[in-house]
């Protein structure tokens, strides 16, 4: 991929998902590869291939929850629990549809210097 297609597709990206998408790691990429099929016709492996170009140019990076995270979420009222992308929330149980482990992916750098080191951090493969 030319320096020129990381920008487009990271470009619809961002217009269809905004700066960061919620949930679990695979879900994420196969909600993008989806996105870029769609938006710039890509097939299936042309997606998936880009997906893990960007990751390895830094354009995309998935950030999983910590443990401790995880457990404010649960314990603290004041936070929202986090709830996994179409998830069954309306059971009446407190954290239906949590799924521990989940985190987000940060879709364009987070600055002009690149991305900010953080607990946790991983690189999908």
């Amino acid at each position: 991929m030319t320096e020129r297609s990381y920008e487009d597709a990271v470009q619809v990206l961002q217009q269809r998902l905004g700066f960061q998408w919620d949930g679990i790691e695979a879900d994420g990429r196969d909600e993008m590869a989806r996105i870029l099929k769609r938006e710039l016709g890509y097939d299936t492996n042309t997606a998936q291939n880009a997906i893990t170009a960007m990751i390895e140019s830094g354009q995309l990076r998935y950030q999983r929850a910590s443990a401790a995270d995880t457990n404010d979420a649960l314990h603290d009222t004041a936070k929202p629990i986090a709830m996994a992308p179409n998830a069954p929330a309306a059971s009446g149980l407190p954290g239906a549809g949590f799924v521990a482990g989940a985190g987000h992916w940060e879709i364009g750098p987070a600055n002009d210097t690149g991305w900010e080191s953080r607990p946790g951090q991983v690189t999908p493969h």
